[in-house]
């Protein structure tokens, strides 16, 4: 120990050891030396912390005053809007992933908004539109549920449905209609299923024998080990359109049945699951949220050296802010609350809810 109690020979040999498990990490990385600590933030390194007035920028304002120049400040305000990207400034964490005024993000975001596509997928669809995330299943689950009422209506019912699956499953890679039409096309089908499945009372006690849903279980299982990349959010059948549908029906019908039945054994299990199944629309929606605005790339990097797997600590930081954000639209008022949580609603209305 040094003469002023400063730190002794254990404390160094410990400043090494958490450096050592930074430099390598349980998790491999290609660029483990970018975690080290510098003993500052303050300095600009080329591989270090990210400054908002890096060289490049001191370049372009420098050079741009001292000529005259618009052009190259123009290049340095460009440089310094996009570095939002980064998540450098307070735009950047509410808005990440958009460089520009808000003059620009606004057009870009109604657009995107109307045009409600889960992705962007330049082939397909018209230039500068953007996804607007996981939403886009609702808006698919709408027009597939007026689609699906029309087709019940018609002389064939199986023959309009069909018609609808093929139109979306071959048209997806060709061009991409607002609102997700194409993936609710395909959805009516699975509608449609769910439809038939409850009026033939198939997942009845006795319909079926056993040795029949082992078989779907192994059917499931085969389709999800050999293929399992179907993406309706694109309406991407990758393995084949045969393998994918049979694998999400045989699924589909064992994950409900495997339902039914921890209903009837382990009613101390279900009673939590169907309390949960009450607030899946907040919870889904502030997942939107977290997922858009908060900066996890930051919080990844900061669990590199940790003794647990980066991803643990980003599925629990996830859950904590998720219920942290649904607790707050629970406590917002009743009219808004109520869209989203049951128990919020008048007692007439959620009656209705339920009865329709």
């Amino acid at each position: 120990v040094s003469r002023v109690a400063g730190c002794s020979l254990d404390d160094l040999a410990e400043e090494v050891a958490i450096r050592h498990r930074v430099a390598y990490p349980n998790q491999w990385t290609a660029t483990p030396h970018r975690n080290l600590r510098t003993g500052g933030d303050y300095k600009w390194r080329r591989t270090g912390e990210e400054h908002l007035n890096d060289p490049e920028a001191i370049f372009l304002l420098q050079q741009s005053t001292q000529r005259g120049d618009y052009a190259m400040f123009k290049q340095y305000t460009h440089h310094i809007d996009d570095t939002s990207h980064r998540l450098m400034t307070l735009r950047g964490l509410v808005m990440p992933g958009h460089g520009g005024g808000v003059s620009e993000l606004l057009p870009r975001w109604t657009i995107a908004c109307l045009y409600g596509a889960g992705g962007t997928w330049p082939d397909i669809m018209p230039a500068g539109i953007t996804g607007v995330g996981a939403i886009w299943y609702l808006l698919a689950l709408f027009f597939a549920k007026i689609l699906l009422t029309w087709a019940n209506q018609t002389r064939y019912p199986a023959a309009a449905i069909g018609g609808l699956f093929a139109f979306g499953y071959l048209t997806a890679d060709k061009f991409w209609l607002p609102w997700s039409i194409q993936a609710a096309c395909c959805a009516v089908f699975w509608m449609w299923l769910g439809q038939k499945t409850r009026a033939s009372k198939l997942l009845e006690p006795g319909s079926l024998h056993p040795l029949t849903w082992w078989i779907m279980l192994a059917a499931w299982l085969y389709c999800a080990r050999v293929g399992g990349n179907l993406w309706m959010v694109a309406n991407v059948y990758s393995d084949g359109v045969v393998l994918d549908t049979l694998g999400g029906i045989c699924g589909a019908l064992c994950v409900l049945k495997g339902c039914m039945l921890l209903e009837q054994h382990g009613p101390r299990i279900a009673e939590p699951i169907r309390a949960f199944g009450t607030i899946t629309l907040p919870v889904f929606c502030m997942h939107l949220v977290e997922m858009d605005a908060f900066p996890w790339d930051i919080v990844q990097n900061l669990c590199t050296g940790l003794p647990v797997p980066s991803w643990i600590v980003i599925f629990a930081g996830r859950c904590v802010v998720i219920a942290a954000l649904a607790g707050l639209l629970y406590l917002l008022p009743r009219p808004i609350s109520g869209l989203f949580f049951p128990s919020r609603r008048p007692a007439a209305q959620s009656t209705s809810v339920a009865k329709s």
